[in-house]
């Protein structure tokens, strides 16, 4: 099966890729926001080794 990367950072919209055969893999950047309610000492890492 043949793998296809796509770069999430160069297409910021909805896609949809449908080939045959094969394997679709997001690539790039992909942020996933987390509510404050949910601070914890992981979520306080995350906002002091990168900045968020």
């Amino acid at each position: 099966m043949r793998k296809v990367y796509v770069d999430r950072k160069e297409l910021p919209g909805a896609i949809n890729v449908n080939i045959k055969d094969a394997e679709v893999i997001p690539a790039g950047t992909t942020i996933y926001s987390m509510s404050v309610y949910h601070k914890n000492e992981e979520y306080q890492k995350y906002v002091n080794d990168y900045d968020i």
